[in-house]
């Protein structure tokens, strides 16, 4: 059985693996004491047109209008991280490709696609979408430290109606424990959003949800 590693590409002061880039790096095993049948890698979109704007997107329906997609920068992020990827050996053709449905993550997912000749189709599972951040939909981006101040302070986000971090982390994991059942020795490349992989990390640590922001923060196309 494999460890769940969590990709950002970026080496770990502790760990003896050669710097793939600067600001990327391979994070070891993520649980030492969690043992799970296939091996999953993470990476965020790269910069979206929303990022760009400065402006908090996370309603499902609106974030698959095709004019959300990723900017000019945000298809180069991508394209770096899958090249380093590959000289790294982490994925390859056979990777199994899970995205957000969103047009930000789609667009990642289809760089990945092409660049790795992936024989798989992409699947789109909406357990990877964003996190909701309700009433702050659209809101300045500012209103994310709001929200990851609450986190820290248990807060379940009655006020905005935003999505809690444990609800995130529940949705995310019944995921991964289907995948789990399903398959056996394989390799998959989930596509998905800062806040949602950032409370996956947390959880695969056996820390808090709330607590995701304790950890070092994931870059558009990481």
């Amino acid at each position: 059985m494999k460890p769940f590693i969590l990709v950002r590409i970026q080496v770990p002061e502790p760990r003896k693996i050669p710097r793939i880039r600067e600001g990327f790096f391979l994070c070891y095993p993520l649980v030492m004491n969690t043992r799970f049948h296939n091996t999953y890698y993470a990476l965020r979109h790269g910069e979206s047109v929303s990022n760009r704007a400065g402006l908090i997107q996370s309603d499902l329906e609106q974030g698959q209008h095709e004019s959300l997609g990723l900017t000019p920068l945000g298809k180069d992020q991508v394209l770096s991280t899958i090249v380093d990827a590959q000289i790294a050996n982490l994925i390859d053709r056979s990777t199994l490709i899970l995205s957000s449905p969103y047009t930000r993550c789609l667009e990642t997912a289809q760089i990945v696609k092409e660049q790795i000749k992936a024989i798989n189709p992409i699947q789109f599972d909406d357990r990877l979408r964003e996190r909701d951040f309700g009433e702050l939909n659209d809101q300045p981006i500012q209103s994310y430290q709001e929200v990851w101040d609450a986190d820290k302070a248990g807060s379940a986000h009655p006020d905005h109606n935003v999505e809690s971090a444990t609800m995130v982390l529940h949705r995310v994991m019944s995921l991964i424990h289907e995948l789990e059942k399903r398959y056996q020795d394989r390799t998959f490349l989930l596509v998905s959003h800062g806040d949602t992989l950032h409370i996956l990390q947390a959880g695969i640590l056996q820390k808090p949800a709330h607590l995701h922001q304790e950890l070092p923060p994931l870059k558009n196309g990481e």
